[in-house]
């Protein structure tokens, strides 16, 4: 009788401790480039929303202050500041001035018998004159103002009876404004934005005698 063989022992497949490593720092490396990726675009998208930010509060801040700075010089009685034949000597308009002092950092004006109004730029933020008292107008928990320049750019045109040509200059004024700003929380957001507003209400230098 023949002996019998003992059956073969099947090998079994399996992973090694060498190779769970491996996978293990393989998988480490991929999540840390996820993960980074992910905190770049967060970062880059938390960034644009700041501009975003910036931009919209400049741009309204602007707005407000061209359409209050129209109303500068506003007389109710503007028809006496007119040339007429029953009318040689025109009145000047006792509300046109609108001054831009400190270096162009503040500006003040007046409408009709209002008091004083205008804008100035301190401690990181521009502020506006409402009777009499500072009033912020940018926010200074979201940006910081870095700088406000205001300069007037008059341009003067001869005017006056058809008999004396030239006896008067008419002043139409416009007004640059440029602001600079930066995020408060992030200084490498800033933006800059410039404009140009022109005064309806010009300003009658000389009268004809």
């Amino acid at each position: 009788m023949s002996a019998r063989r003992a059956p073969a022992r099947s090998t079994a497949l399996g992973i090694t401790l060498i190779e769970l490593m491996v996978g293990m720092a393989v998988s480490l490396a991929l999540m840390a480039g996820a993960l980074a990726t992910a905190g770049i675009q967060v970062g880059e998208h938390h960034r644009l929303m700041l501009e975003l930010q910036v931009q919209q509060e400049l741009r309204a801040t602007v707005e407000l202050m061209q359409r209050d700075i129209r109303r500068a010089g506003y007389w109710e009685r503007a028809e006496d500041g007119l040339w007429r034949g029953d009318n040689p000597a025109p009145s000047r308009n006792p509300f046109d001035a609108l001054v831009v002092d400190g270096g162009g950092q503040r500006l003040s004006y007046r409408a009709a018998a209002s008091e004083s109004t205008g804008f100035r730029f301190a401690e990181g933020r521009i502020d506006q004159v409402l009777g009499g008292r500072h009033q912020p107008l940018t926010d200074p928990a979201l940006l910081r103002v870095r700088s406000f320049q205001a300069s007037l750019l008059p341009i003067e045109v001869p005017i006056g009876a058809p008999a004396n040509p030239g006896c008067a200059r008419l002043s139409l004024q416009s007004l640059r404004i440029v602001i600079e700003a930066e995020a408060l929380h992030d200084p490498r957001v800033r933006h800059r934005v410039e404009t140009l507003t022109r005064l309806r209400n010009d300003r009658l230098l000389e009268s004809c005698s």
